[in-house]
Parts: structure tokens; sequence; C-alpha cells
């Protein structure tokens, strides 16, 4: 067919006519075809629905502060019981002869070896060896001798210091692993609790109860009203005494020194546990300094 130029405007529609059919052709084309995009009635906008108003509503911005602190744990960490169960010792009381003579517990708080423990625990004994484990399935051993930096005998409270290895050469250790110091003034009624030791009835082996604080006494220490007892429905028994009372981020608050039993008829069926307030170790390094005497 011949094509005139003497219609331009004719000319340039077969022209675009053509060049449409040479993109169609009868091939198929590399070009992924668009998804057909459904037609969509026009509508009426929908009415707010009573039933709903006040969810739709509460998804808006809001002016009341938002509480960003962390949730409090509900538990100890299996890394934290692992922590704490390695800064928990045993400690042996001997005589100069190193013959036993009865058993404690105690906690180290920092890497070069001060323990926190109960004065008739530590007081009195000429050698105080200390026992540790790093496994809760294994019996402590002996690994060091501490000696007694400050005490004081009616708070019940001693801070030792590891000096030695178990044969007596002088030793400063420097990364013994501890647990850290809390704060038991922060304690409330109904908070966990969670005690580590070695009392005679739970074998060679560390043992662990727990429980809550069930309550509080206070009495002038040093010239200042203080928290001086804080009670627990924890089991405590013989051989607690000195040892780890924990909140739930791990940190020492309390040392068990003893329970008050509830005796009826003759027969033991509980009681309440009493432990010192780890804050009152401050007191006891300002007044305390020395050693009794053996």
């Amino acid at each position: 067919m011949t094509i005139s130029a003497k219609n331009p405007v004719r000319f340039v529609v077969l022209m675009l006519a053509f060049a449409v059919l040479a993109c169609i052709g009868t091939g198929t084309s590399e070009t992924p075809e668009p998804e057909p995009v459904q037609e969509q009635e026009e509508t009426e906008p929908a009415e707010p629905d009573p039933a709903t108003q006040g969810e739709s509503d509460s998804s808006a911005p809001s002016d009341q502060p938002v509480d960003t602190q962390p949730a409090s744990p509900s538990t100890l960490t299996p890394e934290e019981i692992d922590q704490v169960t390695a800064a928990s010792v045993q400690i042996l009381a001997t005589d100069a002869a190193l013959n036993p003579q009865w058993t404690g517990s105690g906690t180290i708080i920092n890497p070069t070896g001060e323990i926190i423990t109960n004065c008739h625990v530590a007081c009195g004994a000429p050698v105080l060896l200390i026992l540790m484990t790093e496994s809760a399935d294994q019996a402590p051993e002996p690994r060091y001798r501490a000696e007694i930096t400050h005490f004081d005998d009616p708070l019940d409270i001693a801070i030792l210091q590891i000096t030695a290895d178990v044969d007596g050469n002088p030793i400063s250790p420097t990364d013994l692993p501890f647990i850290e110091v809390g704060d038991s003034n922060s304690l409330r009624l109904g908070d966990p609790i969670r005690v580590f030791g070695y009392p005679g009835v739970g074998g060679s082996t560390i043992t662990f109860t727990s429980g809550s604080v069930s309550g509080f006494e206070s009495a002038t220490v040093a010239g200042t009203e203080q928290r001086v007892v804080v009670k627990t429905d924890a089991d405590i028994a013989s051989g607690n005494s000195g040892g780890t009372a924990v909140n739930l981020e791990g940190q020492l608050v309390g040392i068990p020194t003893l329970v008050n039993p509830d005796i009826r008829d003759g027969v033991t069926i509980g009681g309440i546990g009493v432990l010192r307030p780890v804050n009152l170790v401050d007191s006891v390094r300002q007044t305390g300094a020395g050693q009794p005497s053996v």
C-alpha cells in the first residue's frame, strides 16, 4: 500500500497505528502484565458502631505518662542461681589442730574474698575454714582460711576476710565468685526472698528455699533508728546461719540468723525465720573493727 504524504494528519495516524501493532506483536511480552485493579463500588462512609466506639477511642494517643520502667523479674535466672551458689560458702569452725567444732554459712561479697556471716558462726573459733563448690550437685570442699575483721555480737554480724589457702599459706585473692549487696531498706511486705546455705538437715550439698518477707523490727543502732530484723516464712534451719538471702535480682539483702519456732503441745509445726538486714553491715564496719577474743 502506498502512503501519500499529502495528507500529513492521515500519515501521522497511520504511522502511530503501525507502531502500536509492532509493539503488541503475536508473541509473549517479556514485561509482566500489571495486576488488574478491581473497580470498587462507591459506598457511603460507615457510621461508627456505638458498641466499639470505646475501643477505637482507646487506641488514640493519651496524655497520660507511660511507664517505661522494666518489669520486675518473677524468678532468679539459671545464671543468677549459679552465681549465688558459687558465692555461698560453708564455714567450718575448728580448733587449733583443725578438729571440726561447728559449721555455718556465709556469702562472698567481692572478688577479693570478703565474707558476711553471723557472729555466732565465726566468733570464738581459732580457725575458720571456707568451703566452696562450683556445682549444686557437689559437696563443698575446703579452699581457704579466713579471719574476722569486724564483728558486732549484739547484732550477730561478722565480716571475714580470706587471708590464706587451706594449708595456711598467705594469699591475696582477686577473682573469687561473689554477689552484689542490695538494699534491705527497699524490702516490702510480701517481697520474694530466696535463701541459700548449708543447713544440717539439707545434707552435704547447698540447699535452696524460698519464701516472702513477713515483717520487720526496728531498733536504735549507732544513734539512728534502723531495721534490725526482716522476718520471713522461708525455711531456715541450723547450719543456714550466716548464709545468703537474696532478692529476685540476686542481690544479698539479708543474713539468715535464727528461726522462731511455732511449738504446740511440744511439737514444732513451723516458725518464722529471722534475717539480719544487710544494711546493718555498714554500721558494723564503722564500730566493730577488730577480732573477738577466743
